[in-house]
């Protein structure tokens, strides 16, 4: 069926899913003491929060099926910034953007251009210790817009050359923020996936994001993690050899490598990946954003390093941060990356 989003499968797809939180987020109760513009605020910045969801696309027996292409809603949903706060505002407060005085206009207007969340600091350091991740800042030559080069000559975006510049000898780093921990997580379960398919694919099984399956198996959450604690460095390999040559198996451009994801699997253990999964299948479309950008894995364990230029912590780094990196013990780091 055609939706403001694209084409949706009957069920609604994630357009359900974006309507859900979006939901949430309206009927939250109104703060104590806060301001309908204040309010209102807050109501806009977690809407533009939520994580992209899943596009979709028909096969060449015209089957509608799932892409890898993951989109924002939100922009599609309310076309411009003015659209989402009149909408919050005429939703929780029963009133609208003209409605509001020049001095609300003025604050919406200012506040409203800012992205990113200041509940935890309004500078990269502040949110940083806020969060207890200890941060260290690093010079590299910016040679375009989006391209750096590292003091060794190494040359790309951000994450790659901040890779080349902290990964030890003993370690070897991905920089596909989640993604290897989520694909890990799937194939430690495939088993339990595919039996439990809803079209009896294995194919769908290996290429469908772990997010998605955990939607769909909500009632399952309980065998997932216990699949998942069960399984063992064999079944893993094999379900990895699977599913990644099937693809695409993650949203990043850089395909998985299979050994440094079974040396991942090695050093967080079977009981480690099943209390991540214990927690991310609580609310895996929240969960599945705000992962830092490196995994990097070695002798020492598994760290999980975010790369910051001039930007600060979104809102879903900071779930991530509060509610999987925090009570789990991740290591985790910030490098900000300075212009030489």
């Amino acid at each position: 069926m055609a939706s403001l989003v694209g084409t949706l499968p009957c069920d609604g797809g994630d357009l359900l899913e974006y309507l859900k939180q979006l939901r949430r987020i309206v009927e939250a109760p109104p703060g104590v003491g806060v301001s309908r513009v204040e309010g209102a605020l807050a109501r806009v910045e977690a809407i533009r929060a939520i994580v992209p969801l899943r596009t979709y696309s028909y096969d060449q027996h015209l089957k509608l099926r799932p892409s890898a292409i993951l989109e924002d809603y939100g922009p599609k949903i309310f076309r411009t910034p003015q659209a989402l706060l009149d909408f919050v505002l005429n939703a929780v407060y029963g009133a609208s953007y003209k409605s509001l005085g020049k001095e609300e206009k003025a604050w919406a207007k200012a506040a409203g251009s800012e992205s990113t969340s200041y509940t935890i600091g309004g500078t990269l350091s502040s949110q940083s210790d806020a969060l207890g991740w200890p941060q260290l800042q690093l010079r590299a030559a910016k040679v375009r817009a989006s391209t750096w080069r590292s003091p060794t000559g190494i040359e790309g975006g951000p994450e790659t050359v901040a890779l080349s510049m902290i990964c030890r000898p003993s370690e070897r780093g991905s920089f596909c923020e989640g993604d290897s921990v989520k694909v890990l997580m799937k194939a430690a379960c495939f088993g339990l996936l595919v039996k439990h398919n809803m079209f009896h694919d294995r194919v769908d099984a290996a290429r469908r994001y772990f997010e998605a399956q955990c939607t769909i198996l909500v009632d399952r959450r309980s065998e997932i993690v216990g699949a998942i604690r069960s399984s063992n460095a064999d079944a893993v390999a094999s379900a990895l050899d699977e599913i990644l040559k099937i693809g695409p198996a993650a949203s990043c451009d850089v395909p998985l490598d299979a050994g440094f994801m079974l040396e991942l699997y090695a050093r967080l253990s079977a009981d480690r990946l099943a209390a991540i999964a214990e927690l991310f299948v609580q609310r895996p479309y929240d969960y599945r954003a705000g992962w830092p950008d490196l995994t990097l894995v070695g002798e020492d364990g598994v760290r999980f390093v975010e790369i910051k230029t001039t930007d600060r912590f979104h809102e879903s780094q900071v779930r991530f941060a509060r509610d999987i990196a925090a009570p789990l013990g991740l290591r985790c780091e910030v490098i900000q990356l300075l212009h030489a």
